[in-house]
């Protein structure tokens, strides 16, 4: 569980067998967090290093430090671990990580709205929510288990409705 949030890291070595079991996932830069996350829920054990690393972080011209595209693919690897989650951890972990989902959806659209990309950039980053959008309705199973509060946070942040709106889904019906 403490790998979900990256309060312990995921690199390390894994048995050629786990890998073999579970496969290397490549649907996109993230994809080896996921991967990553999955041998580590199907590992028999888990031990760790007392090491410490340092992580250079000044560099101006790191992937992480600018704006590009490629990073909103985030979010499809976010909703394919949401499914994970939901298979095999308990609903408040679920919860948890489904409001992060929704939030990730709403900043992105915020981000796609202030920052500058080219028109190719734009369609790029607009697929990919896309894609989040369709492996989210794959496992739609789970949301009938969903307190109201999420469901509210889908229908706002996934279908466009205005506050006007939803305060109307709140208070007026």
């Amino acid at each position: 569980m403490a790998s979900l949030d990256w309060h312990i890291s995921g690199a390390g070595l894994y048995k050629r067998d786990l890998i073999e079991k579970i496969g290397y996932f490549d649907f996109n830069m993230y994809a080896d967090e996921f991967s990553v996350r999955l041998f580590m829920l199907n590992a028999k054990s888990v031990s760790f290093n007392r090491g410490i690393f340092f992580y250079n972080t000044a560099n101006p011209n790191a992937i992480a430090r600018k704006m590009k595209p490629e990073l909103f693919s985030k979010l499809y690897k976010e909703v394919k671990l949401l499914n994970v989650v939901h298979e095999n951890f308990d609903s408040q972990v679920f919860i948890k990580r489904y409001i992060k989902v929704i939030q990730m959806f709403f900043d992105y659209k915020s981000t796609l709205r202030r920052e500058f990309f080219t028109d190719n950039d734009r369609k790029f980053i607009w697929n990919q929510m896309i894609e989040a959008r369709i492996e989210m309705k794959k496992g739609k199973s789970y949301f009938p288990n969903l307190t109201f509060q999420p469901k509210i946070l889908v229908k706002v942040l996934l279908f466009n409705l205005s506050g006007n709106k939803l305060f109307k889904i709140l208070f007026l019906k």
